[in-house]
């Protein structure tokens, strides 16, 4: 047996010819993110791949091979759920697509779960309708236009299952903050828990939050007590809020020990896989209600499934399916409910998502807005607009270079924390440039640029597993060390001892440091839930199969004020002309 290929060892344990070709098929398809896999499609994939192999290597091909429907459908070991049966097999075949078992259960309990919470009121109408002045005040629009905070914050009071999509700047966490103050009032009893996948993500819904209180020019017009209520609120890893247990997959809180929350607010949900998803939802009591935050547009999760994107994208293109209520409510809050669309239902998601579309960052006439927008749309024309070969711009801007011989002078941005004594302050001033790569290991990955930029900088001359000045981002999560996976700390000396600092009054000594990567330059993935003033984004020369629209957007809106790329105009007109789709049934819903 070859264990060389994972997906073949699967496959062998199978005797039957048909069933090992849809072993190797699905295990490949899981691996490559899909929930499932469609027998028409993967043929296609298999026989274009076997085209591109000289006549010898076909000759000699074990795998892949096509798979013939009818008879793999006749299998005992596939489970039919419109038939019923014995559960206990390890492929379900569903309205016409596969799966592994296991990930077939989680999409069905996801769907499930959401349902069931759709079906329960979390705050009446009446009863937000007595708030009616508060909110009115809150958002304080007078402005002819639609509203969409407004309409969001009314749609997510309404069920216990709600989404808020929208881009940066678009006010996903002012949005929230007015959801709370209006909840707080209503209830200020009420307990709530803010969660995001990686503890960099939970930092920042920390910061933003904060920041959308406090604004001079748009912070939240509420009560002190409330705002004191809110401030108060800290948000943590979704593995910290169920209660992960060390080294599984398993956690403390499920269906039969429910969170003991009223509220669960989640940010940078598109980073969930389709397990966490369905722990998570197990885990909201019955009480309870979840609010989703994030970017459909976004890099779905690294592992298997793009559950936030797809259940968006239940809603077609327009997203925002408002229901009767939400349409209601906000015409005696607002008064110009009749500039809303009306009221349309595709299915049981239809009036629980609403996408921000206002941006308040960005302008889609320029910069970072336009250059963002063209690529959610494939308009990869825009890679020769003049603008953006423009290096010396005032304001927000994205600049597009062919150079890779000069990027040694981006290195120097990050001298600034090195001669910042004060950590708080230099872990603020880190974080205001980074380094983004498609890949890990190539030429173009981020091994590679960690180490030119350790060398620019002078540092780590002993090659030393750690050193003075380091930056390190856990790659694990540690829950008896309270460090999580996409955690970000600096390596400072202290009484003779190297410590990993992520702030002030939190370190931990490298000797327990084990899961780690040196952090100047980060993966696109690693980077969500992360914002800097200024990013570097080095695309691989002669590109990859992992590039795509959606990986660009990603990293050019993890900038606040400028965006540079480095790729070959050819290589991102084709990253911006390919779109990931993942297979998945919930878009079928």
């Amino acid at each position: 047996m070859n264990f060389t290929d994972p997906h073949q060892a699967f496959a062998d344990f199978f005797q039957d010819k048909d069933l090992r070709g849809l072993a190797y098929g699905l295990s490949k398809r899981v691996v490559e993110g899909h929930l499932c896999l469609e027998v028409e499609s993967y043929n296609k994939d298999v026989l274009e791949y076997r085209k591109s192999l000289k006549e010898i290597e076909v000759q000699s091909l074990r795998y892949p091979t096509t798979i013939e429907e009818k008879s793999v459908l006749e299998n005992s070991y596939i489970y039919f759920p419109q038939r019923g049966g014995d559960l206990n097999k390890p492929f379900v075949y569903d309205n016409g697509k596969f799966y592994l078992a296991r990930y077939w259960f989680y999409e069905k309990n996801i769907l499930n779960r959401a349902k069931e919470l759709l079906n329960r009121e979390f705050i009446s109408k009446d009863t937000i309708l007595k708030e009616s002045d508060f909110i009115r005040d809150l958002f304080n629009s007078s402005e002819k236009i639609i509203n969409w905070q407004l309409v969001a914050t009314i749609s997510s009071l309404l069920k216990s299952f709600s989404i808020i999509t929208g881009g940066p700047g678009t006010g996903k966490t002012t949005t929230i903050a007015k959801l709370l103050a209006i909840v707080i009032k209503i209830d200020p009893t009420i307990k709530i828990a803010l969660a995001a996948p990686t503890g960099k993500a939970a930092t920042r819904m920390n910061e933003s939050l904060n920041n959308s209180i406090n604004d001079k020019n748009y912070g939240l017009q509420a009560p002190e007590e409330i705002k004191k209520a809110i401030g108060n609120l800290k948000a943590e890893t979704i593995h910290r809020l169920l209660g992960w247990k060390d080294k599984t997959h398993y956690f403390i809180h499920d269906r039969k020990d429910p969170l003991n929350y009223d509220l669960i607010i989640v940010d940078e949900a598109s980073m969930i896989d389709v397990s966490l998803m369905s722990k998570l939802l197990d885990a909201i009591p019955e009480t309870g209600k979840i609010i989703l935050l994030g970017d459909k547009n976004q890099l779905a999760s690294v592992e298997a499934g793009s559950v936030f994107g797809d259940i968006c994208r239940t809603q077609g293109k327009t997203t925002n399916n408002l229901n009767r209520d939400t349409i209601e409510i906000y015409n005696i809050c607002n008064g110009f409910g009749d500039l809303l669309p009306f009221e349309t239902s595709l299915n049981f998601f239809s009036g629980s998502i609403v996408e921000l579309i206002v941006s308040r960052r960005f302008k889609d006439s320029e910069g970072i807005g336009k250059f963002s927008k063209s690529v959610i749309l494939g308009e990869s024309s825009i890679v020769d607009d003049p603008e953006f070969s423009k290096e010396e711009t005032e304001g927000e801007s994205v600049y597009i270079t062919e150079k890779y011989n000069s990027l040694s002078r981006y290195y120097r941005k990050y001298k600034d924390y090195l001669r910042e004594p004060d950590i708080d302050k230099a872990l603020e001033k880190f974080d205001n440039f980074r380094l983004l790569t498609a890949t890990n290991d190539d030429q173009f990955g981020l091994h590679t640029y960690n180490k030119n930029v350790e060398e620019y900088l002078g540092l780590n001359r002993g090659n030393h597993p750690f050193y003075h000045n380091q930056p390190i981002m856990i790659t694990k999560n540690n829950s008896k060390l309270g460090i999580y996976n996409g955690d970000i700390g600096i390596v400072r000396e202290y009484e003779g001892r190297l410590y990993l600092y992520f702030s002030k009054d939190k370190k931990v000594s490298v000797v327990h440091i084990v899961d780690y990567v040196t952090a100047f330059a980060i993966t696109i993935h690693k980077s969500q839930g992360s914002e800097f003033k200024e990013v570097l984004i080095v695309l691989p020369e002669n590109g990859s199969k992992i590039l795509s629209r959606e990986l660009l957007y990603t990293a050019v809106t993890r900038a606040k004020k400028r965006a540079t790329i480095v790729a070959k105009n050819g290589i991102l007109k084709e990253a911006i002309s390919t779109g990931v789709e993942r297979s998945s049934g919930i878009v079928d819903v």
